[in-house]
C-alpha cells in the first residue's frame, strides 16, 4: 500500500570466505524508471510509489574490493482502503414527523487519491434494517422511543473501508396545536 515503509530484509547474509565486512548497495526501480537513491537506501518510504506502481530493489553485496552476485525482490503497491468518516444523524430531537438522515462530517481520506462513496446501514434498537438502505429513514417507519443506528460504510470503488456510525433516539411528538375560543354560557 502507498502507506506502508516497504523494507528491504537481508535473509540470509553473503557470506565471505576472506572475513571481510559485507555491505550492500541498493538500487531501486519504479515502474521500470530508476530512482535516484543514495545507494544505501534500504527503504522505500511512504509516499514514493502509487497504487499498481510496480517497484523492484536490486541488492549488491560487496566486500569492499569485489561485488557478489546481485539479487532483486519486486512488489507492487496495492489498494489502500479509505479511513474512517465521521457521521452524524439528526435532527438533534427527531420525531415521528420529522425522519431521520445521515450525514458525513468528515469525508474517508483515501491515500491513493480515489473518490470515495458511502453506503448506509441502519439498524433500529439493534436490528439491521433491511428496508433503509440511502441516508435517511422517513418519519413514518418511526417510533417514539425507538434508538436508531447508521453505519456509513466508506467505499474507494474497489474495497470498504472501516465504517463510521452514529445513534440517536425518537423523541415524543406534541400533540398538534387546536383551535379553540371562549364562549360564555347563560
Amino acid at each position: 500500500r502507498v502507506t506502508d515503509k516497504i523494507i528491504v530484509k537481508i535473509l540470509k547474509a553473503a557470506p565471505d570466505v576472506d572475513n571481510d565486512t559485507i555491505t550492500y548497495r541498493y538500487q531501486w526501480t519504479v515502474n521500470g524508471k530508476p530512482v535516484n537513491f543514495p545507494p544505501d537506501a534500504d527503504v522505500l518510504v511512504p509516499g514514493m510509489i502509487a497504487k499498481n506502481h510496480a517497484f523492484t530493489v536490486t541488492v549488491i553485496p560487496s566486500d569492499g574490493d569485489q561485488d557478489g552476485t546481485p539479487v532483486k525482490a519486486e512488489g507492487r503497491a496495492v489498494n489502500t482502503p479509505p479511513e474512517k468518516p465521521e457521521v452524524a444523524v439528526g435532527p438533534a430531537k427527531p420525531t415521528v414527523l420529522d425522519g431521520i438522515a445521515a450525514g458525513v462530517k468528515k469525508e474517508s481520506a483515501d491515500a491513493d487519491g480515489d473518490a470515495v462513496g458511502y453506503s448506509f446501514s441502519w439498524y433500529r434498537n439493534g436490528d439491521l434494517q433491511q428496508g433503509q438502505k440511502g441516508a435517511a429513514v422517513p418519519g413514518k417507519d418511526l417510533k417514539k422511543g425507538e434508538a436508531w443506528k447508521v453505519v456509513a460504510t466508506p467505499n474507494d470503488g474497489e474495497k470498504d473501508g472501516v465504517a463510521g456510525e452514529s445513534s440517536i433516539t425518537v423523541v415524543n411528538t406534541a400533540p398538534p396545536r387546536i383551535e379553540a375560543d371562549l364562549s360564555t354560557v347563560e
